[in-house]
């Protein structure tokens, strides 16, 4: 019977796996609006160009590469550059960068419009201070916590044991 191998190539080439983005796509959820860092932010037209790169502190977003200078309690009370991500999608490099996502529990707890950012990835304090001085803790047991909820799966650069 011919038919069965014409079906199994089909399933084979309909069934790849991909969702059919690229990788220059957002993930599920990001507003494609947020997700180029190569956009020039609304209100940085005319400005310098941006030298900032994720972690370090800004004051606008037309400071950060990423065009997104983070200004929630995570790093309260610095406003760091970064950019949204889902998972291991999104972050410029997976070993220098760890997307954390934040629950639903800590959105409204805390007041977070932004459920997940990039932050450089650590083994010691003493690593994060390439980023900035403010940053005074590494996470620790291989994790990054926001009190008693995982937020990344290796440790990341805090300015503080959160």
């Amino acid at each position: 019977m011919k038919t069965f191998p014409v079906l199994c190539l089909l399933c084979l080439v309909a069934c790849d796996g991909s969702s059919g983005g690229t990788d220059n796509s957002p993930p599920p959820g990001v507003d494609a609006n947020d997700w180029d860092p190569g956009k020039i932010p609304p209100g940085c037209e005319g400005k310098p160009a941006p030298t900032l790169e994720i972690a370090q502190e800004c004051a606008s977003d037309c400071d950060c590469k990423t065009g997104f200078c983070y200004d929630e309690p995570y790093t309260a009370p610095h406003k760091v550059c970064t950019q949204v991500c889902l998972g291991a999608a999104g972050c410029p490099s997976t070993e220098a960068y760890k997307c954390l996502v934040f629950t639903s529990e800590l959105k409204y707890a805390k007041g977070l419009t932004t459920m997940s950012l990039c932050m450089p990835t650590c083994k010691t304090a003493a690593d994060c201070q390439v980023w900035g001085d403010f940053y005074t803790y590494c996470g620790d047991e291989g994790m990054t916590y926001w009190g008693d909820t995982v937020v990344g799966g290796r440790p990341t650069c805090q300015v503080q044991k959160m």
